[in-house]
């Protein structure tokens, strides 16, 4: 029994082996891969690497220690010309002329004191500075109001005839010293004699704006209609030993041989020398002093000093800085001063400035000016140093670093000063990579 189930379950599965040898199937296409080849790929370098060194040719690292025994500094502004640099004209005067507002040809004139720089001190310029004193002058009197005898303006009359008498009416004076008494109904009654009286002729009273010419006789009258000679009246500063000055041109690039000034905002005329040929006076940097006669205020506006070059080291810290990119690395992009750091806690700890003047491998120059008051960073020839330094340690950009303390600040005074010291580090930044897509 056995035997014939197995039998039977061969023939089966012979009999599935032909129909599955004979029978066909249809089957969904697939594909999920592709190929292609060619493809030339660069890979993209985020090396951008700042160094600096204090040499050119020295060892360059990600940061430099400037650290160095404390040294004073006086007090230094640091003035910029942009307009070109003014030729004058001085004219001192010597005719024994007086100011007067009133006299057109003295009044509208600008008037100055010639001060020579201190030739004392071996650091300033020796020139002439003029300075202009048109707050300090003392104007002749007003006569405004004031009747001018000398030019006719009033004049008085005595009745000589002695059978002249009051007849109510007409005003009459009495004179009594030099003032010249109104009388008054109750003084001069109808059918008194006149004689020995006085009449007045008044005519048009002087004009406000009109001063005292030194001549001229004048009369004020008063509430009661008294008329007395004005007296005290005083003449205008006396002008000899000071001077006119006029502006002859104005030059945008130094000559070597030309004295140069500019026009500060009092109106002085401050001397800035004679400048070497082809100096710019378009865009001109130079360092000045200038003292205040009050020990509790700046005067910031003080006429300046202009400084020679040679004794500049008493008024500011100078180093010589140099920045690359290092070896291997890319060119990178807006050079900047990325910070300014201040620490000190003294009077003038606000009054510290900082000027960068860079120079890169091509020979440009940019500047910036930071302001520790503010906090700010002014760039003087755009809006960073460089756009771009190259890469690979191919170009080198030297840096002169100049901090001091601006005279002109607010804080620079001598009342309540309190010195202790600053320390000062800088930052220089250039773009980081981009990631935008």
């Amino acid at each position: 029994m056995k035997t014939k189930r197995l039998l039977l379950a061969v023939t089966l599965l012979l009999i599935s082996a032909v129909l599955l040898s004979t029978a066909s199937f249809a089957w969904f296409s697939m594909n999920t891969t592709v190929t292609v080849s060619g493809f030339e790929l660069e890979a993209y370098s985020d090396a951008l690497f700042l160094q600096i060194s204090d040499e050119r040719d020295g060892s360059y690292d990600t940061s430099l220690d400037l650290s160095s025994e404390a040294a004073s500094r006086r007090l230094v502004t640091l003035g910029r010309l942009t307009s070109g640099g003014l030729v004058i004209e001085a004219t001192e005067i010597t005719d024994g002329r007086r100011y007067s507002s009133s006299d057109p040809s003295v009044g509208d004139v600008s008037y100055y004191q010639r001060v020579l720089t201190d030739e004392t001190r071996s650091d300033t310029y020796e020139g002439d500075n003029f300075i202009c004193i048109d707050d300090k002058l003392r104007d002749a009197s007003s006569v405004a109001g004031y009747y001018n005898f000398t030019k006719g303006q009033i004049s008085f009359t005595v009745v000589s005839n002695p059978a002249a008498v009051y007849d109510g009416t007409g005003t009459y004076y009495k004179k009594e010293g030099n003032t010249y008494c109104q009388l008054s109904s109750e003084d001069l009654a109808q059918g008194d004699a006149l004689r020995g009286l006085y009449t007045v002729t008044l005519g048009t009273a002087e004009a406000e704006d009109a001063r005292y010419d030194g001549t001229s006789l004048y009369y004020a009258q008063d509430t009661d209609g008294d008329l007395s000679p004005v007296g005290s009246l005083t003449l205008g500063t006396r002008l000899d030993g000071y001077y006119t000055v006029r502006e002859v041109r104005t030059s945008t690039e130094a000559d070597g041989e030309t004295k140069f000034y500019l026009k500060n905002s009092r109106g002085d005329y401050v001397c800035i020398g004679t400048l070497a040929q082809g100096t710019d006076l378009t865009d001109y940097l130079f360092w000045a002093r200038a003292y205040s006669a009050s020990m509790s205020e700046v005067q910031a506006s003080n006429t300046l000093n202009v400084l020679k070059e040679h004794g500049l080291d008493n008024y500011y810290l100078h180093d010589t800085l140099y920045l690359r990119s290092a070896p291997g690395a890319n060119p990178s992009s807006h050079l900047r001063v990325g910070a300014v750091h201040v620490d000190g806690d003294d009077s003038l700890t606000q009054a510290v400035r900082v000027l960068f003047v860079a120079t890169n491998g091509a020979g440009e120059v940019s500047r910036a000016l930071y302001n520790h008051r503010t906090g700010t960073i002014t760039y003087l020839d755009g809006d960073v140093l460089f756009d771009s330094v190259l890469g690979d340690a191919q170009e080198i950009v030297q840096v002169e670093v100049y901090v001091y303390f601006d005279g002109t600040d607010a804080a620079a005074k001598t009342q309540d000063v309190r010195l202790s010291g600053q320390t000062v580090s800088v930052e220089f930044d250039i773009d980081r990579p981009s990631y935008a897509p």
